[in-house]
């Protein structure tokens, strides 16, 4: 009895199509990791919402550097909370001045010496315009306003 040949197996090599299922989970995969990421460099995952920060060129000289600020200079809240960090490369403060229509116990307690990396939280009790300093380089001044 004679046999034939089989067919030569021409599936076996060729590459398996994905469905559309498998593309959409991989790209809610990939949106996720971006999503999270985006949140845990934002600050989101710390507790604490940084609203200010606190800048300079690593020297503030006495001369009124420009280049050491808060940023922003001028900050509307949209709560009773603020957050300032010292992004910069020297120390700096928070230093509240008084503050007109806010009775003076209402006022925020101003911040120690806060290092380079370090957070200062500030609540309000009273709403108003509060006007701050930084107190080792007095022309870095800006405000707050708290609904």
């Amino acid at each position: 009895m004679e046999t034939s040949p089989k067919p030569a197996d021409t599936t076996s090599g060729a590459p398996k199509k994905r469905g559309k299922g498998m593309w959409i989970a991989v790209a809610a995969v990939v949106v996720i990791i971006v999503v999270v990421a985006g949140l845990y460099f934002a600050g989101y995952f710390s507790g604490q919402t940084v609203n200010i920060s606190i800048v300079d060129d690593a020297k503030c000289t006495p001369t009124g550097d420009t280049a050491c600020a808060f940023s922003p200079t001028s900050y509307s809240a949209t709560g009773k909370t603020v957050t300032w960090k010292n992004n910069g490369g020297v120390q700096h403060t928070v230093t509240f001045n008084a503050t007109t229509g806010v009775n003076p116990a209402n006022q925020p307690t101003s911040s120690a010496t806060l290092d380079v990396g370090n957070t200062f939280t500030a609540t309000f009790t009273t709403s108003g315009t509060y006007h701050y300093y930084c107190n080792i380089h007095s022309w870095m001044q800006a405000t707050v306003t708290i609904p």
